[in-house]
């Protein structure tokens, strides 16, 4: 993620920047060297803006994210105003693929994932199982960047 950041960050602050608009905090977990926080904290100067990251956790790609995801729903419960979770992770399906090379492409990013991280990409219908079990009621998908994806998650 930090090798494409600056370029994720200024294409989401170009075709999603109303998500963040109005946001009084926002904690950027697994942010690593916090390259996209800092371009959104200077978009939105009124907003404070917190990284968390450790290098062992805090990776929705593994079995313990429906823990990540309940954790930080019980988080947002706590705010007065409630919140949201807002995702920038890949969504392993593209329109312009056919079949087999949409299955190729989902193959080569697990075993990229899996070699690094113990994880696997995920399609739409994966990740929207996966929001339902950690008890997130709806969701919007913003297509980015190929097959970069935002994600606004309520709870």
């Amino acid at each position: 993620m930090a090798s494409d950041g600056l370029l994720a960050a200024s294409v989401v602050l170009s075709k999603c920047k109303g998500v963040f608009e109005g946001l009084k905090s926002v904690v950027d977990v697994g942010g690593e060297t916090g390259i996209i926080t800092k371009i959104f904290a200077k978009a939105f100067p009124q907003t404070e803006f917190t990284v968390f990251d450790l290098p062992h956790v805090w990776i929705l790609h593994d079995q313990d994210c429906i823990k990540i995801l309940e954790r930080c729903k019980e988080e947002i419960g706590k705010k007065e105003n409630g919140g949201k979770i807002v995702i920038m992770e890949m969504i392993i399906e593209n329109q312009e693929l056919d079949e087999h090379q949409s299955t190729e492409t989902k193959l080569s990013f697990d075993m990229g994932m899996m070699v690094c991280l113990g994880g696997q990409e995920r399609s739409e219908q994966q990740w929207s199982k996966l929001f339902a079990h950690a008890g997130f009621i709806h969701y919007e998908i913003y297509h980015i960047l190929g097959l970069t994806c935002l994600i606004e998650l309520f709870p």
